[in-house]
């Protein structure tokens, strides 16, 4: 299996279509749940329109992918920096 294209979800959250994104990124996942940069994407995606539960659950599979990565650690910051309840 090849490691899908990430031009489409690309061009979709430039042209603001975060459903779309979102929808097209889901599928990539599901296809292929080691695919680091689509949960990256997924979570800003999901960022850009304030869904922090499913934002911070992208970010932890990014970071579960590589643990090291600071691409993959920069999601969580964000939270704690908020000092806020995702609940």
């Amino acid at each position: 299996m090849s490691v899908p294209d990430l031009q489409e979800p690309l061009a979709l959250l430039e042209q603001e279509d975060y459903d779309a994104a979102i929808a097209t990124l889901h599928d990539t996942v599901r296809a292929l749940p080691a695919h680091l940069g689509a949960h990256v994407l997924l979570a800003h995606a999901y960022e850009t329109q304030e869904r922090w539960e499913e934002a911070l659950q992208s970010w932890a599979e990014a970071r579960f992918l590589m643990p090291n990565s600071p691409i993959a650690e920069a999601g969580t910051p964000v939270f704690a920096f908020k000092g806020e309840s995702l609940e």
